[in-house]
Formats: structure tokens, C-alpha cells, sequence
């Protein structure tokens, strides 16, 4: 009897608890992801390493982002024909058995030299044979293929290289190192690349939101010519706040210099809006509000079916025209681009309860889960350059 009566105490008491908001320790770390679009991508730049033993301190690396829950490493090196040597194929392989060790996959740059004529059979043999014993003595998982330095060569020279790798390893996956949406590549759509990197979103979000916007209209004019691009291209996108050229030493691309205070708003955006998360090293997660934030992010990302990297969005309609708002399946995201703390109303698809995932009040502190009730007769409080995020 006794016991009967404290379990109906202890179900009371949670009860209680999840009417009124109690919130409870999200974990976050070493998540994996449901499916290949919810994974992370982030970019390890060889140029921010001492060249003394390079792969050696590059994965060191691997440990804090074991903790993050990063799936595919893309190690931009500036490997091309003219610079692999059988050192540098030996460290690649030693980076690559530790990674896989871990479940990450790692895709490397390739750099295509000038005076390479890839319509040359020859030449075009040869650079077969050199990618292929690469695969096969490295293990690597991708390539991310860089410069054009001959604008009037055939497309079925890149369609050819990765026909003839896939053939060696169907798995293999191929990212075309510029933004495929855009007139001046679109003629690589055919060419049987896996991704792209939508640079035209970041060059958008850089020039016409950077540190000064505040109207949620220009943000959402941004996101929807990114849905609009992506429609005209048949592969993956992958999405980046910064520019994959630039490394951690490039200050003045970091994100702070980007973006000020609405590089919060920002990251959140990247990674729950459209295409695959790219994770750059000039990311400064040394904040803890920044740190917490993309350690959340990444575990959303990965757990939520919702997010895959082309699943369909909705934007809601909010009180306030400094507030974005748009929900993916089960997953709300608002954003306050103002100055001020505001309360908005949200028009979800259903209402009812939520659990809320990040907060930007309270994420410096650690991460977090809440539960909430979310109708269009309820207003959220948002602050100043602040976000949520809601789960169903």
C-alpha cells in the first residue's frame, strides 16, 4: 500500500512538473545520425597546422570533435598531382585509420593544376591512375574537386573521374568545390557530383545581413532564393556561414567579424534550415554560449528526420518584423534578428506541447530541454538577437 501510494506521489509530481515547464539536462554529446543527409560536415584546413608531422596534430583534433558528434572530415589540404608525395599518402592514411576508428568518413581536396588538360586522354589517364591508387592506399571516402583552371574543357572529363572511382568504390562520394545553382557552374550538373557548396547563400547572407540587419523580410528573401537555387540542381547542398577558402587564421572572416552579434542567429539558421551543416575552424567555439549552441545543433540535427538536408520548409507568420520564424515536420525555429526583447505570437502547424530544445537566454549555462505550450494565443518571449528552437 505504501508503495502504491508514493509511485502515485512520484507520477504526480512529474506530472506537475511537465505542465509547468520543468526543464531537465539535454544531452547533446557524441550523437549519431539518423540517416547520411543529418550528418556534419567539418572542414579541417592544413594550412592552420605546424608542417612538421601535419596529419599528427591534425588529429588531435579528432578527440573534441568525437565530442561534438562531426561525421565527415573534409581535410582541405591543397593535395593535387603535382604535390602528393608517398609521405604525405602515408600520413593520409594514418589520419584516415584513426578517423574511421571513430565512424567518421574523410573526404580530401583536390586541386586540379594549371596546364592539367583533362580532354588529353592521356593526361586524363594518368590522373585516373593517380586518384585511384590514392583511394586504394589512403581509404578515403570522398573528394572535394577545386579550380577549373581551363574553362573550355569538356564536362565529361570530371563525368569520366568519377565514373571511373565510383566504379572502384560505389560508396564514394564527390563535392564540387564552388555553387553548382549558379549560371558560371551549372554546366557540372550532369557530371555526377554527390554535393555542392551553396556559396551564393553565404555570399547573400554575408552582403545583405552581415552585422546590421535587423528586418526578418531580407533574411527570408536570403533563404528562399536559397530554395529557390537549390531546385535547379540534382545533387546534395551543403550550407556554410563562411567562405571554404578562408581558415582559421583568416580573422577577419570569422564569424564575429561576418556577422556581429547575429552570428547566433546565424549558426542556428545553417543548421536547421536547408542542406548539409559545414562546421569551418574559424567557427570560434571557445564561447560558451556559441559552443553549447552548435553542441545542441548538431544533436538536433542529427535526430531529427526533420532536418535532413532537403526536407521541406514552412515559414510561419510572427507579430513582429524582426522575427523569422519556419518549421521543418516537428521542429520550430525562431529567430530575433532586433535590437530588443519582443513577444511574438506563433501560427504553428499544431498546437499543443513542445519541448524547447535551445534557448538563448539559457544555452551559455549548458544545454537544456523544456517543455512548453506553443498556439497561436500564447506568446514567446524572445531576446534581444535570440533564438529557439521547438520540438514536438
Amino acid at each position: 500500500m505504501k508503495k502504491t501510494a508514493l509511485l502515485a506521489i512520484i507520477v504526480a509530481s512529474m506530472l506537475f512538473s511537465a505542465c509547468n515547464g520543468g526543464s531537465h539536462k539535454l544531452p547533446v554529446d557524441s550523437t549519431k545520425p539518423l540517416t547520411d543527409e543529418n550528418r556534419i560536415v567539418c572542414q579541417l584546413d592544413m594550412d592552420d597546422f605546424s608542417q612538421e608531422d601535419l596529419f599528427a596534430a591534425a588529429s588531435k583534433q579528432l578527440r573534441r570533435l568525437d565530442s561534438l558528434g562531426v561525421d565527415i572530415l573534409w581535410l582541405k589540404s591543397g593535395c593535387g598531382h603535382e604535390s602528393l608525395s608517398e609521405s604525405v599518402t602515408r600520413d593520409i592514411r594514418v589520419f584516415t585509420d584513426v578517423a574511421h576508428q571513430s565512424g567518421k568518413q574523410v573526404w580530401l581536396d583536390w586541386v586540379f593544376c594549371e596546364g592539367e588538360d583533362l580532354d588529353d586522354a592521356q593526361q586524363l589517364d594518368s590522373i585516373n591512375a593517380v586518384l585511384k591508387n590514392l583511394v586504394s592506399e589512403t581509404g578515403i571516402d570522398g573528394f572535394c574537386f577545386n579550380n577549373i583552371p581551363n574553362q573550355a574543357y569538356s564536362m565529361q572529363s570530371w563525368h569520366d573521374i568519377i565514373r571511373e572511382l565510383k566504379v572502384q568504390n560505389r560508396d564514394m562520394k564527390f563535392l564540387f568545390g564552388a555553387d553548382i545553382a549558379n549560371p558560371a557552374n551549372q554546366r557540372a550538373t550532369p557530371c555526377g557530383f554527390d554535393y555542392d557548396l551553396a556559396c551564393d547563400f553565404q555570399n547573400d547572407l554575408a552582403l545583405r545581413i552581415g552585422s546590421f540587419q535587423t528586418q526578418a523580410d531580407t533574411l527570408r528573401v536570403v533563404c528562399e532564393h536559397l530554395l529557390e537555387a537549390s531546385e535547379t540542381v540534382q545533387n546534395r547542398r551543403i550550407a556554410s556561414l563562411v567562405s571554404h577558402d578562408h581558415g582559421r587564421k583568416d580573422v577577419g572572416s570569422s564569424l564575429t567579424a561576418l556577422y556581429g552579434d547575429n552570428r547566433y542567429i546565424l549558426t542556428v539558421l545553417e543548421f536547421t534550415f536547408f542542406g548539409m551543416p559545414l562546421l569551418c575552424q574559424c567557427q570560434d567555439l571557445s564561447d560558451p554560449k556559441m559552443l553549447n549552441t552548435v553542441r545542441t545543433l548538431i544533436a538536433l540535427h542529427h535526430q531529427q528526420a526533420a532536418l535532413a538536408s532537403d526536407a521541406p520548409v514552412r515559414f510561419l507568420p510572427t507579430s513582429d518584423p524582426n522575427v523569422l520564424a519556419f518549421e521543418r515536420g516537428p521542429v520550430v525555429v525562431v529567430l530575433n534578428l532586433g535590437p530588443a526583447e519582443v513577444k511574438v505570437n506563433l501560427s504553428t502547424a499544431e498546437s499543443g506541447s513542445y519541448e524547447q530544445w535551445l534557448n538563448s537566454a539559457t544555452i551559455a549555462e549548458g544545454p537544456v530541454r523544456t517543455r512548453v505550450s506553443l498556439d497561436s494565443n500564447s506568446p514567446v518571449s524572445i531576446e534581444s538577437k535570440g533564438y529557439a528552437v521547438y520540438v514536438m
